[in-house]
């Protein structure tokens, strides 16, 4: 490469080193550097877009006036720490995240993610905290919490619950917390106040003002009895059949997502899944997606995808299909996604 020497006012000589200007040349080395840049620049945003996109949650069913951070929230949309979601009088929407954890919040209910962080390498450096601020939701633990069960935290006004278990239920009117734990054990406490631990089955009030807390007799919930029926064997559909569609959708996550808490084999999963399916074809596509996004391994998932694709009258085409198998790892699915799950119900 030739050298020109440049001297300045001062008699400092700097070697510059340059080109011989050549257009062809010039238009060249563009070429060069944009077919080497590009997978670069490809590459490197893809590595910035996965820690993102496995810190966010999935809609898998929603209705009514549903509002994200103030906006009217799309069955497309991320869910990720900071949101706060609003549901109306008739709004329900039913969120996985990417640890597997359930968030299924029920009419007039305000809730705010304040904090998810999940490394799938290291689910115990994993952080999960939910506020709930007023309003009811279901809730099953996921990686986060059942890894590490200080790790995942429902916050309540000055209370704080911590889940050691996989399925419980919310409520807070802003002074009295109502509680309800379906599978396994939480510890409620008020700082400074009190501190009570309720185990399976039991359920429990709290006021944050005066520090009470009591026992109650817990309520018959419709919707885990009707998961208990589902499992069998053989599967019962007759409690399911009597659900909301919503509710329907989270009796079939209870059991998926607990499957091992609750004793089910994979053959009496699987038959469970089949009947649904069965009975309810046109839902073959969010029973589908339902069992990839919650269910306990890889074998389980295709066990259960082959199970509703392969039952009599579903047809599923072969890019949904796939969608929904790339839906079980949330770092290889796209950040926008297609709308799989709010487009079907279970009637």
């Amino acid at each position: 490469m030739p050298v020109r020497k440049v001297v300045y006012r001062d008699e400092i000589q700097v070697e510059l080193h340059y080109l011989t200007y050549n257009k062809k040349l010039y238009e060249e080395l563009a070429m060069s550097l944009k077919k080497i840049i590009s997978p670069i620049l490809l590459l490197l945003l893809v590595s910035l877009s996965l820690p993102a996109m496995a810190n966010t949650g999935r809609i898998i069913t929603m209705s009514g006036d549903v509002k994200v951070n103030g906006q009217l929230m799309s069955k497309s949309y991320r869910v990720k720490a900071g949101d706060q979601i609003n549901t109306g009088s008739a709004g329900k929407v039913n969120i996985v995240m990417s640890d597997k954890s359930v968030l299924d919040l029920q009419p007039n209910t305000k809730f705010k993610l304040e904090r998810f962080s999940f490394n799938k390498a290291a689910p115990k450096k994993s952080r999960s905290i939910m506020n709930l601020l007023s309003g009811s939701f279901r809730y099953i633990s996921g990686l986060v919490g059942r890894s590490n069960h200080a790790n995942a935290t429902i916050r309540m006004g000055t209370a704080t619950a911590g889940i050691r278990g996989s399925y419980a239920t919310f409520g807070f009117d802003g002074s009295v917390i109502n509680v309800a734990v379906g599978i396994g054990e939480m510890t409620l406490e008020i700082p400074g106040k009190t501190k009570v631990t309720l185990k399976d089955g039991d359920a429990g009030e709290a006021n944050i003002l005066t520090g009470k807390t009591t026992k109650t007799p817990a309520a018959v919930d419709k919707i885990m009895k009707a998961a208990e029926a589902l499992a069998g064997p053989p599967p019962d559909l007759a409690a399911f059949k009597g659900l909301s569609e919503e509710d329907k959708a989270m009796a079939l996550i209870i059991l998926v997502a607990n499957q091992e808490a609750m004793g089910v084999s994979d053959t009496n999963l699987a038959n469970a899944v089949g009947a649904i399916t069965k009975e309810f074809p046109q839902s073959a596509t969010l029973v589908a997606t339902i069992t990839q996004v919650v269910s306990k391994d890889e074998a389980t998932a295709k066990l259960l995808l082959d199970t509703v694709t392969e039952t009599e009258g579903v047809t599923i085409d072969d890019a949904t299909i796939q969608e929904i198998k790339d839906r079980r790892d949330e770092s290889s699915s796209s950040a926008g996604g297609g709308d799989l799950t709010g487009s079907a119900s279970i009637p």
